[in-house]
């Protein structure tokens, strides 16, 4: 979309598994930089630091101050051309809400911005299909009507057809050797992903013995003794969700049956048993060390999962069954699958993903 429009891309700041100028990490530390290059040379992008200091040189050699613009998007749910039209924004309250202090050698158009109002939800149908083309290239020609020279834009998601789309965003080196690290160190092993944030808590205790008779079944069928597990509960004393606070007698039941039926590994666990990773460069990251921060462990454990020997996650019923995040790890271990070449090795994956029994009555 920036290459369309011809603007140059600031890299936002990261933190929290959110992207945004109020993060407190710099992009390059969820994400590899170098994969940008690769992917789309076309786009021009610098980071917010660079952008920073720009606009800090500006203000000290007195040159004329860059005109700014701020778009803001609305999101609804229906399938419709959308609105953009010039409002009066309360400034001060983007200023303080999105962070914009530190850029202040910036000169905005009257105190006002852009709004522009676009669909989230995904087409169905053919026909639907063809409008969100044509809605995307209104929002590609309402972009390009701002002639300041910086547009700020804030906005949660993009659902655009927009040709030519560049590769994924690839994750940050460290974060990579983190996680296989820590593979290396379980290899062999199953591995769980099980949200329980929107299952009915009266099933979650036949969903947990089930997933314990799952697991015996596959430990005996293949061998693995080790078991990893991803969980929204907390379940080694440490929030795993920013939305799951909701905690019922019945989640505390089926992760005690958890933790006393299966001997679990939990990145606490391993980051505490093991040492030596923590001397390692792969806890460090310049100068952001807090290693816990939440979207790098949301990163590193998605990959823990990703190189696992097994995968299971929850059917229906028992938890969130479609869940985003799990589908990344389908998606990640589908393309590892297709290029191995040793399905005996100690790394290798041995399926795709596994859902365990669906609630059974008690027995």
């Amino acid at each position: 979309m920036a290459q369309q429009i011809d603007r140059v891309v600031v890299l936002p700041n990261v933190g929290d598994s959110r992207l945004g100028a109020c993060r407190s990490f710099t992009f390059d530390f969820y994400y590899s930089i170098e994969s940008i290059r690769q992917s789309s040379p076309n786009i021009t992008f610098i980071t917010q630091d660079q952008f920073l200091l720009w606009n800090q040189e500006m203000k000290a050699v007195r040159a004329e101050m860059p005109t700014a613009y701020i778009v803001k998007s609305s999101m609804k749910n229906d399938i419709q051309m959308p609105k953009f039209e010039s409002k009066l924004l309360k400034f001060k309250t983007y200023r303080r809400k999105f962070c914009l202090q530190s850029f202040d050698y910036l000169k905005y158009d009257d105190r006002q911005g852009q709004v522009l109002e676009h669909s989230i939800r995904m087409p169905s149908t053919p026909l639907e299909q063809q409008a969100k083309t044509e809605i995307s290239q209104a929002v590609i020609n309402a972009l390009q009507s701002v002639k300041s020279e910086v547009m700020l834009m804030c906005y949660r998601s993009w659902i655009l057809d927009i040709p030519h789309q560049p590769a994924p965003l690839v994750y940050a080196d460290h974060l990579i050797e983190r996680a296989k690290a820590a593979a290396t160190l379980l290899y062999p092993y199953i591995a769980i992903h099980w949200r329980m944030e929107t299952a009915m808590p009266d099933k979650l205790f036949r969903c947990s013995r089930n997933l314990v008779d799952y697991i015996h079944d596959i430990k005996a069928k293949t061998g693995i003794d080790n078991v990893y597990i991803s969980t929204d509960y907390p379940i080694d004393g440490r929030p795993h969700s920013g939305t799951f606070s909701e905690l019922t007698k019945e989640h505390h039941r089926a992760a005690d049956l958890l933790e006393n039926n299966l001997n679990l590994y939990t990145w606490a666990r391993i980051n505490s048993s093991l040492p030596f990773l923590n001397n390692t460069k792969l806890l460090s990251y310049g100068n952001n060390s807090d290693v816990n921060e939440q979207g790098a462990f949301a990163i590193t454990e998605k990959l823990i999962l990703v190189y696992a020997n097994w995968f299971v996650s929850g059917p229906r019923k028992c938890c969130r069954f479609g869940s985003s995040y799990t589908g990344q790890v389908v998606r990640e271990r589908a393309k590892v699958i297709k290029s191995q070449t040793n399905m005996d090795g100690n790394n290798a994956l041995w399926n795709l993903r596994d859902w365990w029994t669906e609630i059974r009555q008690a027995h």
